[in-house]
């Protein structure tokens, strides 16, 4: 399983633990989700979050967790992902377009409109959107499911920096 590091620059990042129903809004910066800066130890974020390992490829690791809302938006999947232990990103998966427009909806009233990315060739679209900290992606398939890469800059640039050169 590849994993993507992500994350999110947002002001308010409102999730549902499927589990408990709970509530979670938490004001947001541009390195931090739920109130959890970028590179906080996943030790910390564990518990609260119902983090459960899910793929382990040594300094790259990912957690599934019980969250099923992101605003509005009911989600399929809303996993984190760590860089040798510290918080990089979120990987949010939608299975219908109702859900996906919700997930776009939210970003857009967070960043704007964001930068259109030209349709596949499948019909699918996608979306961007650039802080200095963080970089959002929402790609959503010609069917109405959808995926926001949301991750860390600087966790990013740790991530290339650590992998294999090429002469």
């Amino acid at each position: 399983m590849i994993l993507h590091m992500i994350g999110a620059c947002v002001l308010c990042f409102g999730l549902h633990r499927g589990d408990a129903a709970e509530s979670c809004a938490v004001a947001q910066g541009s390195d931090q989700i739920l109130g959890y800066r970028w590179g906080t130890q996943v030790s910390v974020m564990q518990e609260p979050l119902g983090l459960e390992l899910a793929a382990d490829q040594g300094s790259r690791t990912q957690y599934s967790s019980r969250l099923t809302f992101v605003g509005e938006a009911n989600v399929d999947a809303c996993d984190f992902e760590f860089l040798n232990g510290r918080f990089a990103g979120v990987i949010i998966t939608t299975k219908d377009s109702a859900a996906s427009h919700a997930v776009l909806r939210y970003l857009r009233s967070l960043y704007g409109e964001g930068k259109r990315e030209a349709p596949d060739r499948y019909g699918g679209v996608g979306y961007q959107w650039f802080s200095k900290a963080s970089h959002v992606s929402y790609d959503e398939s010609a069917d109405g499911d959808a995926y926001v890469y949301w991750y860390s800059v600087q966790a990013d640039e740790a991530r290339k920096d650590s992998g294999p050169k090429v002469k």
